[in-house]
């Protein structure tokens, strides 16, 4: 079993440099984001700079069943998640019912 760090929003913003951060750091990734071309681009340029194991799987967490799929991935593939950066969504604003 090998160990990763889950980066979800990984394709752009903070998501992007957290992948950056941590793929520099030597760790292996388990990339997440909707958009499979820019995780497929994203996973071949941080595997040659780096020369570590990148697996990305393009979801949209919005949906009910993506955060049960993404566990059975890891899971499928021996992939030991040691550190999440839960880092997709979208901002809301407005006023906290009571």
């Amino acid at each position: 079993m090998r160990t990763a760090t889950l980066v979800t929003g990984a394709t752009s913003g903070l998501g992007l440099e957290f992948s950056k951060g941590y793929a520099s750091l030597g760790h292996n990734l388990v990339i997440v984001a909707r958009d499979e071309d820019k995780l497929k681009a994203l996973k071949d340029d941080l595997e040659k700079k780096y020369k570590i194991k990148v697996d990305y799987i393009a979801k949209d967490l919005g949906l009910a069943d993506s955060p049960k799929e993404i566990y059975d991935y890891t899971k499928e593939n021996e992939i030991f998640v040691n550190y999440l950066i839960n880092n997709a969504g979208f901002g809301d604003y407005g006023p906290f019912p009571k």
